[in-house]
């Protein structure tokens, strides 16, 4: 299945690893984010929830394209009880909000 650019990203912020993206979680998370911002003019920071809740409400980047934005609320809940990724997304977030 072919994914559009703002699926790819959120699953990228979810850490799952795609072809041609940074091979880390953090990484990807980074990317995601910084992709995810310059397209749509928005920053939900590294909250996957919110990212998807806009753009499943906006549509952009063709976000809903063949329903696949039905499938990420499971999704956000795997990567939101895998311990790994919540301790990359604690860092994420004390490091961006040294930045702020």
């Amino acid at each position: 299945m072919r994914l559009t650019p703002s699926q790819g990203a959120i699953l990228m912020m979810l850490g799952h690893d795609l072809p041609r993206f940074p091979k880390t979680v953090r990484e990807r998370m980074l990317e995601a984010r910084k992709l995810l911002s310059e397209w749509t003019g928005e920053d939900f920071g590294y909250d996957p929830k919110r990212w998807h809740e806009y753009l499943s409400s906006t549509d952009a980047c063709r976000y809903c394209l063949g329903n696949w934005h039905l499938k990420v609320p499971e999704l956000i809940a795997k990567a939101q009880a895998n311990p790994e990724w919540q301790r990359i997304l604690s860092q994420l977030q004390s490091s961006s909000s040294k930045d702020d």
